[in-house]
């Protein structure tokens, strides 16, 4: 079953081509251009997920998450939009999005994205591994010969954030603003460290997180 997307976009020559080749990939896409619609279409769908710009003609789709916080608490978001300073990101990322893509951006990009949160949708609770599962719910690494490993608090966010973006690479101030979110931001040396911590505790699977030279860290794709 195609996903049922809500794609809230008032640019309308950018919205005609990202509509036009989401629906050409078969995907269910309700396409509206103001805010007021956006409010509507609640009354009457269930979304898989939201695309949403942020600044729109008569608001913000942040009013709309506020509106329906309890309708869309486990519906994932990703924000397309022209802000991107660090404080528009970190304000993304407190009302829940999964992705944020600045603009302009290949579609590529946001299919890769769609793809991703829609595949992490379904994998929530765990990943299983050769020999490993990663509990997401625990917040632990389950190993086949019975032991079970409880990570730093920090370190397993900072895995959870790279399985949940891959196949996209996170820039270290990404992950900065993800798991460290409104705590002063220290340096961007501990997420180094933080990665070391992991690799070690992965054993072999540690392998999976890449070092991505210029940019931060990516997690392989294993499925």
């Amino acid at each position: 079953m195609s996903p049922h997307i809500l794609y809230l976009e008032d640019d309308v020559a950018l919205g005609t081509q990202v509509y036009e080749k989401m629906t050409g990939l078969s995907w269910s896409v309700l396409w509206l251009r103001k805010l007021s619609e956006a409010f509507e279409s609640f009354k009457n769908n269930q979304f898989d997920l939201l695309v949403l710009d942020i600044g729109l003609s008569d608001g913000e789709s942040y009013e709309l998450l506020e509106k329906f916080k309890s309708d869309i608490a486990s519906v994932p978001i990703i924000f397309t939009t022209a802000r991107n300073t660090a404080q528009d990101r970190l304000l993304g990322y407190r009302y829940g999005a999964e992705q944020y893509i600045p603009k302009p951006f290949l579609f590529e990009e946001l299919k890769l994205c769609v793809e991703n949160v829609l595949k992490q949708k379904s994998i929530k609770e765990s990943l299983v591994l050769e020999g490993l599962e990663i509990d997401f719910r625990t917040e632990c690494l389950k190993w086949k010969d019975g032991r079970v490993e409880f990570l730093q608090n920090k370190d397993f966010k900072v895995l959870k954030c790279l399985i949940e973006a891959s196949p996209v690479s996170l820039r270290r101030s990404d992950i900065l603003e993800r798991v460290w979110g409104g705590e002063i931001f220290p340096s961007e040396r501990v997420i180094d460290n933080s990665i070391v911590r992991l690799r070690q505790a992965l054993g072999a699977h540690g392998a999976l997180i890449r070092s991505v030279r210029g940019v931060g860290y990516q997690w392989l794709i294993t499925a």
